[in-house]
C-alpha cells in the first residue's frame, strides 16, 4: 500500500493521508498515522471496481500492522459502494484516534480476515484530519 501524508497549513485540517494501490485484507492492517489524530473527512473512490468494499479503521497502539479478525475488531467500518465515489464527513464529531491509526480495505463487511489474495488497485482513499 502506498501511503502519502501531506501537511495542509492554513486549513481546518492540517493533515491529508492518501492510500492508493491498496493490497487488501491480508493478515495485518497498515499503519497510516503513528500517533493520535482526528479524522474529519474521508473520500473513497471505488469507481474502478465492480464489488462493494469496506474501509476498516482501527485505533491500536501496535507499531506495525494489527492482526485482523481473530481478536481485534475494527473501531469503524465504512462502506465503499461498487463503481462509486463516496464522501464521509464528520465535522461535528470527528473520528478520534487515541493511539495509532491503522486501516485496511476489504470486501468483507465484518471483522473477519477475508482472503490475503484480494487486491483492488483501482481504489483510493483520502483522509483529512489533524495530528
Amino acid at each position: 500500500m502506498a501511503i502519502t501524508e501531506t501537511p495542509l497549513p492554513g486549513n481546518k485540517y492540517d493533515r491529508k493521508w492518501v492510500f492508493s494501490a491498496i493490497t487488501v485484507q491480508g493478515s495485518t492492517s497498515q499503519v497510516i498515522n503513528s500517533d493520535s489524530c482526528s479524522i474529519f473527512q474521508i473520500f473513497c473512490d471505488n469507481t474502478g471496481n465492480s464489488v462493494d468494499l469496506y474501509l476498516k479503521i482501527y485505533d491500536n497502539s501496535t507499531g506495525s500492522g494489527v492482526t485482523i479478525g481473530a481478536s481485534l475488531h475494527p473501531d469503524f467500518i465504512l462502506k465503499i459502494p461498487s463503481g462509486q465515489s463516496v464522501d464521509y464527513t464528520f465535522l461535528e464529531q470527528p473520528i478520534s484516534i487515541s493511539n495509532k491509526l491503522h486501516a485496511v480495505i476489504s470486501k468483507d463487511p465484518g471483522s473477519s480476515n477475508g482472503s490475503a489474495s484480494d487486491t483492488w488497485s483501482a481504489v483510493s482513499v483520502t483522509l483529512f484530519g489533524t495530528d
